[in-house]
């Protein structure tokens, strides 16, 4: 997701003037005249110093994704959700969050004659945790011992997750043309799980919600760009049965140099419409005020995202008991790339982070 607005930087220079007074006549006084002393000397005017050469202009450059076959991209991403909601006949506001964190792996299996390239995406690892009034109320982390599921709420709907793959096929512009083995990703995800939780997961593993992880890059513009040049994107995304469209303006800052490398600094920001369909459910809730600020670093020469934050707020309004009650909700997503290592090392590389 991108975005951002276009400021425009003006320099200013001035000369400053210095003027000199003559020197003033001495008047003789009483008694024989003398001749008149000369003039002092005045001073000598000040040089105005050159006025300063503006930079020169970045050239435009192109931001675009580059993949080395057999190598494998390891992704960290966090999200925390946190709202607010104020119930009817409640002397206070209720509190509550919930954070997710996960490792992905990236592969990229070969590349494809045509252009574009075949990777494999896993899942590595996953937690979870879920707190209502500052108290954590349930949490579930893959790395945990399976002893302990069965008194763990979470772990049900969690515990296939970790180790499951599926496969992007990319074509000559690096956009997704087709996923594959997602049907198997979700016979393995789901299996042994009654109705209700196997609907839930195959929402949350939908080809849809598939395409937008985060381990390729996406809202990357279509021509070089220069710093203060502005893109936008839109597109749409599903979320647990909504469909949330985005607007997204995306400005390429400037650059900065982290860990020795020099990176494009992309500043986003953007709107949302969420729209929920037209079952009894969705009649009762409404999302109003939906925006969207972040920033991506990216390694231009690399051709890969080396982290990038998004803070996502909007209002909830829904009816409790008859009455209208509204939610402030926050959602703040970070991802990072961990390393570029050798396939497949990828799951022994979460187990030692």
């Amino acid at each position: 997701m991108t975005g951002g607005t276009l400021i425009a930087l003006a320099r200013r220079g001035w000369l400053l003037h210095v003027c000199g007074l003559t020197g003033a006549l001495l008047l003789a006084g009483c008694g024989d005249k003398k001749p008149p002393a000369p003039a002092a000397a005045a001073n000598p005017v000040a040089e105005a110093a050159p006025a300063e050469a503006p930079p020169p202009k970045e050239p435009p450059i192109e931001l675009k994704a580059k993949w080395v076959v057999g190598k494998c991209y390891l992704t960290r991403e966090e999200t925390v959700q946190e709202a607010t909601m104020t119930l009817p006949n409640q002397p206070a506001p209720v509190n509550s969050g919930n954070t997710v964190k996960r490792d992905l792996a990236l592969t990229i299996l070969s590349e494809r004659p045509e252009g574009g390239h075949v990777m494999e995406v896993e899942f590595v690892a996953n937690k979870i945790e879920a707190n209502m009034g500052g108290r954590v109320t349930a949490s579930f982390d893959s790395a945990s011992d399976p002893k302990t599921d069965r008194t763990n709420a979470l772990a049900k709907l969690n515990r296939k997750i970790a180790g499951n793959k599926f496969t992007y096929v990319t074509d000559a512009s690096g956009k997704i043309e087709r996923l594959e083995g997602v049907s198997n990703l979700l016979r393995k995800v789901t299996l042994g799980l009654d109705k209700n939780s196997s609907g839930l997961l195959k929402a949350q593993f939908s080809e849809e919600q598939l395409k937008h992880l985060g381990v390729l890059p996406e809202g990357l513009p279509d021509r070089p760009v220069a710093p203060g040049d502005t893109w936008t994107n839109q597109f749409d995304m599903p979320i647990s049965g909504a469909v949330a469209k985005f607007n997204v303006q995306s400005t390429l800052r400037g650059y900065e140099e982290r860990d020795g490398k020099r990176c494009a600094i992309i500043k986003n920001s953007g709107t949302a419409t969420i729209e929920l369909g037209k079952t009894p459910a969705a009649a009762a809730m409404q999302f109003e005020n939906v925006k969207l600020e972040g920033e991506v670093v990216y390694n231009p020469e690399q051709g890969q995202f080396v982290s990038s934050t998004t803070t996502m707020s909007l209002e909830v309004k829904l009816k409790v008991g008859g009455q209208d009650a509204t939610q402030p909700v926050t959602v703040k997503s970070t991802k990072m790339l961990v390393e570029i290592i050798d396939a497949p090392r990828a799951a022994d590389a979460a187990t030692a982070k």
